[in-house]
């Protein structure tokens, strides 16, 4: 008799858990907080990470690259899903990940190949970027 009621129990925490984590990204998606909420759930997170390494997913990359660095402040996952975004042919990811090389990690060699990947791959502000960096390379 006391089995069956902890396993009563068990079943009624965890059906909470699950209805506060659902209710979680709820609430976020209502306060207006991002664009797109569903990162910031268990379930988005364990669903987003499932498209990115199964399908390639570019849009799930990229939510987890914002979960990691702005919710769980794990830069270092942050940067590994930047990487993968950016590996999969997403320019904004090519051009977050350059400015990640020359502005935060001072390896202009290592990012301005990527930034001139971003550029021919459409992104607007990889191509000002090198604009203005040729433009500051020719007043000097």
């Amino acid at each position: 008799m006391k089995f069956k009621k902890l396993k009563i129990a068990a079943f009624a925490i965890l059906v909470g858990l699950v209805a506060f984590d659902l209710s979680k990204g709820i609430l976020y998606e209502n306060m207006g907080i991002g664009s797109n909420q569903e990162y910031l759930s268990t379930f988005g997170v364990a669903l987003n990470k499932f498209k990115a390494t199964q399908n390639g997913d570019i849009a799930s990359m990229k939510r987890l690259r914002m979960y990691y660095g702005f919710w769980q402040h794990d830069m270092e996952a942050r940067s590994y899903w930047l990487e993968k975004c950016a590996e999969a042919g997403d320019p904004e990811c090519n051009y977050t990940l350059a400015i990640l090389y020359i502005r935060s990690k001072n390896q202009p060699e290592k990012g301005l190949p990527i930034m001139e990947k971003a550029a021919k791959m459409g992104s607007a502000d990889a191509k000002k970027f090198l604009e203005e960096s040729e433009a500051v390379k020719q007043t000097v």
